[in-house]
């Protein structure tokens, strides 16, 4: 098997424009497993999300791991254990919030898995019906929360239109990036976290916890967070509907998300080709 673990993004990669994972997907995923193979998720949502997902699938196996916040947090699926969580510095969080409220973004930090919002807005309502998570309204301002409190968010997310966020995502880069890692996984949002935290980093992570190298692994993506990752693996694999940028850094394209990109690399590429279709 030349690629003995396989790392894939959720959302636009692993599951359908509809937020499902086919059954063709399901069965080359427990195919690869079952030859031994080591199959992980590496996505911006947060655990608690993609966790609700990967069970709803059975794609919790036993003794893997799931990358979730960008590489800010790795959790054991078994035991549910965190066993990696590097948050941003609360006096940069402070000042990224500030300058997102100021320029009327909707803002949401992710503090222990918990989601706290500044505007329980339709933006809000959509995020928390789309991944199926809960969220938190703070009654005061959020700068004046996460000084006094000293928060580390794991993650800062703001969303707003494509065209807002295409706008402001070069200036916030040029502000941020020399102490955050400013990065989107969607087109509607704007992402910071620690400036160490990376899907790449977190790759790292995953192959020396199963004593294996980065090169015996096969990374599936499709958004700008997923280009760390894609580089640091052995096969990089850009999915059809990726952005166009991910694909020029990725070693290969493989067919869209709605049509087993996925599954089909893992085919060639991890079972030699052999699928056992029964």
């Amino acid at each position: 098997m030349k690629y003995s673990i396989a790392v894939s993004d959720f959302d636009g990669t692993l599951a359908t424009s509809d937020d499902r994972i086919s059954y063709f997907t399901l069965k080359v995923i427990n195919q690869f497993t079952d030859s031994g193979g080591i199959f992980a998720v590496s996505t911006g949502r947060m655990y608690s999300s993609i966790y609700k997902k990967l069970e709803k699938y059975n794609l919790l196996f036993e003794n893997s791991l799931v990358i979730a916040y960008h590489g800010g947090m790795i959790v054991e699926c078994s035991s549910k254990k965190i066993i990696y969580n590097n948050g941003l510095k609360y006096q940069d969080a402070a000042k990224i919030v500030k300058k997102l409220l100021d320029d009327n973004l909707t803002v949401q930090i992710y503090v222990n898995d918990e989601i706290y919002v500044s505007n329980l807005n339709q933006y809000a309502l959509n995020y928390a019906k789309k991944f199926d998570v809960g969220t938190n309204k703070l009654d005061g301002y959020m700068v004046d929360y996460i000084i006094n409190n000293k928060i580390s968010p794991t993650k800062i997310l703001a969303i707003a239109d494509e065209e807002v966020i295409d706008k402001l995502f070069a200036e916030y880069n040029k502000i941020f990036s020399e102490k955050v890692n400013v990065t989107r996984s969607n087109y509607m949002f704007l992402e910071f976290l620690n400036k160490s935290v990376s899907k790449g980093n977190a790759l790292k992570f995953l192959a020396d916890y199963y004593n294996k190298s980065t090169n015996d692994v096969i990374a599936f993506g499709d958004a700008l967070n997923d280009i760390s990752m894609l580089k640091e693996s052995g096969l990089g694999v850009a999915m059809e509907n990726a952005m166009d940028e991910v694909k020029n850094y990725a070693d290969i394209v493989t067919d869209s998300n709605d049509n087993n990109g996925v599954a089909k690399c893992i085919i060639k590429y991890c079972l030699g080709g052999k699928f056992i279709n029964d």
